[in-house]
């Protein structure tokens, strides 16, 4: 798995000297550029981006930031407008399998090639310039987008927004999805210090969507300060899920839901996707800006859209998910999921029908947090070790989940720690009956290395 220091922890052999035939060893030298995996602030990838890119006549740029659901916005917003015929660049982190995930143009992967070239200009262009591994992937990213002739690029904030890399372009709307407690060192231990440092990638007169449906009250006030419409979900707009878009017309839909409120909203049309809706009403609402939309067209897109390692479906007989959640925000959300989506789905077959959950984690996330949020949805529990510098030992989780237990009064079995999450899941598929339920969450790492166990059989 080709991951960043601040993923994994920085490999251990001395990088030589660029320029590499190879993707490993760009990404092994990217690793060691910097000091710190970490180090936020804009000054240093400004000036980097300023022999670099002509920002002037950068293609118009959709920013998003969140807590979580930033990377379904970006691919919905990717499916929409490229259903619209728009030619799309979108930039996302972290990658699951391969790095390539990062950066798309027009719906596919950059190849190898592109990605040398790109970090040979980077660094040809920083000089004495020092770039932690996610600026010089950011910056490798523009570079690319503005020698595609694209008509839309989308940005995802890598951590919190104000200080990001991406922070230095200039979008014409910019998207909040969620504020919540995550990453604590770096954006603050409450949501109006979170809100703060999110709201950073806010402009003058520029639009503001956000997706949180009760943020924190300092975010109208700041988009007050820089005269910034504010878009909320609830308020200004919404999700309305349509069971199918050809018994009648979207746009009646819209109309009929609009009419029955008080106070009449945007009702954005989204599948039967309760998983997503919000993210995608999002999409559609930052869009809305910027272009004119075909309400059926975008419902198609979006009915068509799959978002790898977000409740993805890896198997039946049993069912294998996986998901990245990895904070207590998130494991909320996949509670709610199991309990109104996957349970009475398996209920209808064979009552006795159970979830099984394999989880693993990194040692600076909250982990006693998002398994509580879980906790009372799954019948049986294998915790895993993850390996690197920021793994966590898989008996830290047991240990959590048996107070768990004591706490909430709920009786799930937990197998004692596996040491491998392939281990975990090999242990997790012998016990599992063909109508169970195996949930695989709790970092980018453990989806990662569930991906590779089914991509290598």
């Amino acid at each position: 798995m080709n991951k960043s220091p601040s993923e994994l922890g920085s490999s251990s052999s001395t990088p030589s000297k660029p320029p590499f035939a190879s993707l490993e060893e760009w990404l092994a030298y990217l690793e060691r550029l910097h000091p710190s995996a970490i180090d936020m602030g804009l000054e240093r990838v400004d000036q980097v981006a300023e022999r670099l890119i002509d920002k002037a006549a950068f293609p118009p740029t959709i920013t998003v930031a969140g807590t979580n659901g930033k990377g379904s916005t970006v691919l919905s917003i990717d499916a929409i407008a490229s259903a619209h015929g728009k030619r799309v660049g979108t930039y996302m982190s972290p990658h699951l399998l391969r790095y390539n995930e990062r950066v798309r143009i027009c719906g596919r992967e950059v190849e190898d090639q592109a990605l040398l070239e790109s970090f040979a200009a980077v660094e040809s262009a920083r000089g004495e310039i020092s770039l932690t591994y996610f600026e010089f992937g950011t910056l490798a990213a523009l570079w690319l987008f503005q020698r595609a002739s694209l008509d839309l690029v989308v940005l995802e904030v890598g951590l919190g927004g104000r200080l990001d890399a991406v922070n230095i372009m200039s979008p014409c709307v910019t998207v909040i999805t969620s504020i919540a407690l995550d990453h604590e060192a770096w954006l603050g231990n409450t949501r109006e210090q979170v809100c703060f440092e999110k709201a950073g990638i806010r402009r003058h007169k520029v639009p503001l969507i956000c997706g949180d449906p009760a943020p924190p009250a300092n975010l109208a006030s700041l988009c007050e300060e820089t005269q910034t419409p504010l878009i909320r979900i609830g308020h200004e707009f919404d999700a309305l899920v349509v069971l199918d878009s050809n018994t009648r017309s979207l746009k009646e839909c819209s109309e009929e839901s609009k009419n029955q409120k008080d106070h009449p909203l945007k009702h954005w049309c989204v599948p039967r996707n309760a998983l997503l809706a919000g993210n995608m009403a999002c999409a559609l609402a930052a869009l809305g800006c910027w272009m004119t939309l075909n309400p059926e067209l975008a419902f198609t897109a979006l009915a068509q859209l799959q978002i790898p390692g977000r409740r993805q479906q890896l198997q039946k007989n049993p069912n294998v998910y996986v998901d990245v959640g990895h904070n207590p925000h998130a494991a909320k959300a996949l509670a709610r999921w199991l309990q109104e989506q996957v349970a009475p789905q398996s209920s209808k077959v064979l009552q006795s029908s159970k979830v099984l959950a394999l989880v693993g984690m990194l040692s600076d996330k909250d982990h006693q947090g998002t398994l509580a949020e879980i906790f009372p949805a799954v019948d049986l529990w294998q915790a895993v070790s993850l390996e690197g510098a920021r793994g966590l030992e898989g008996h830290v989780l047991v240990n959590c989940l048996m107070n768990l237990a004591s706490e909430q009064k709920h009786h799930a079995k937990i197998l004692p720690a596996a040491s491998s999450v392939a281990a975990g899941l090999e242990t997790l598929l012998s016990l599992a009956e063909p109508n169970d339920t195996i949930l695989v969450f709790g970092s980018f790492h453990t989806v990662s290395a569930i991906l590779e166990v089914y991509l290598n059989h």
